[in-house]
């Protein structure tokens, strides 16, 4: 599964999301929390929305959740955790691309 957030200030998540790729085609890129080291807080940045592979889908995010091992990540629990991250694979959001 390839994820991307839904733009700040989207309040018609649900209208605008249709089950295809016109759902994203105005947008290049996704607000998202990077985390690039322990100690240090997100930093809220733009990424470019990545695009499905075969067998993966692209989802728009509604909500988004972390789970614990985020938060062991971002406290500094982990020993060499895969860095920078991009924390909260708990989602709900719509398919728009296949």
């Amino acid at each position: 599964m390839v994820i991307a957030v839904t733009r700040r200030g989207n309040k018609n998540f649900s209208q605008d999301c249709k089950y295809d790729a016109d759902a994203i085609s105005f947008q290049t890129d996704m607000l998202a929390m990077l985390f690039e080291a322990p100690g240090e807080p997100l930093r809220e940045v733009d990424l470019p929305i990545p695009k499905p592979g075969r067998g993966q889908v692209l989802v728009k995010v509604a909500a988004c959740a972390v789970c614990r091992t985020d938060l062991h990540v971002v406290d500094g629990d982990l020993s060499e955790p895969k860095l920078p991250l991009v924390p909260g694979h708990e989602i709900v959001g719509r398919v728009v691309e296949k």
